[in-house]
């Protein structure tokens, strides 16, 4: 295919050049949010609690790597002073069967569905051997098993911050959605004591908001409800959240608190655009 083709093509025309040259034929790179490729499609089906399917348990697997044994690698080979051309292939060490990583991804404690084993003689095994790098640049890399682990039995689920969650909307779905999300409560007891946490940006990462925030003040309603809605949104990083949601009743009357929906709307929809 022509992606392959393009592989070997560019790993041709580094090799004619006249520099230092290190080609890394790399697996799937693990960590928590790893795409495109066959791991992240099981941590998908793990964080969304859907049956699983995989294929042929005695196959033998290791084509991925940590992140954390990437890191190493780039390191070494940053600090290298010597001029040379190498090939490398990188991959976990110790292969293990998918009958192992079914039994790995079981360890899961917030995934409740099926993992189901067929056979498909069109798949084949898929590991490589990285020992030539390994002993190279005289670094080890971590086993198969403890690479999958690290990621496949972690709390998948996809993270809610429920900013008003001690209303009854917010208790209502606190109950209802704890199964399949990592519930993240935000009520006025908790609220400044949140905004003041140093890993925010990582908590915000690819989360949902669910924003149900309302004060019933006598005075001032609009103001107050405004005033608290821009502070809390002000705060959030638009670029990390996956989606805003904004529930919003419209079966009052009173025409002050239309006004607020309204006004909330215009304000939630120019703030995070496509997400709301």
């Amino acid at each position: 295919d022509y992606y392959t083709k393009s592989k070997f093509w560019m790993e041709s025309k580094l090799s004619n050049e006249n520099i230092s040259c290190y080609i890394l034929r790399s697996p799937a790179i693990i960590f928590k949010d790893t795409g495109n490729n066959w791991i992240s499609k099981i941590i998908s089906k793990i964080s969304n609690d859907e049956d699983i399917i995989l294929y042929n348990k005695k196959n033998k697997y290791n084509n991925c790597l940590h992140i954390t044994d990437l890191n190493k690698i780039i390191f070494k080979l940053i600090n290298k002073k010597k001029y040379e051309k190498k090939i490398y292939n990188i991959s976990s060490n110790k292969p293990v069967s998918v009958d192992v990583i079914k039994k790995i991804i079981k360890k899961n404690k917030y995934y409740s569905k099926k993992i189901i084993i067929k056979k498909n003689k069109s798949i084949n095994d898929f590991f490589n051997d990285s020992q030539k790098i390994q002993k190279d640049l005289n670094i080890k890399f971590k086993s198969t098993y403890n690479t999958l682990r690290q990621v496949l039995t972690k709390d998948l689920r996809q993270k809610l911050i429920i900013f008003g969650s001690n209303g009854y909307l917010g208790s209502y779905f606190k109950k209802k959605l704890k199964k399949n999300y990592k519930i993240i409560s935000i009520n006025s007891q908790n609220i400044d004591s949140f905004f003041k946490l140093k890993n925010l940006k990582e908590i915000f990462s690819s989360s949902q908001i669910l924003y149900l925030v309302l004060k019933n003040s006598k005075t001032k309603f609009l103001e107050t409800n405004l005033k608290i809605l821009n502070q809390i949104i002000s705060k959030i990083p638009k670029d990390k959240i996956k989606k805003f949601f904004l529930i919003a009743s419209t079966h009052s009357h009173n025409k002050l608190y239309l006004k607020f929906n309204k006004l909330k709307e215009k304000i939630i929809k120019n703030k995070f655009k496509d997400k709301s």
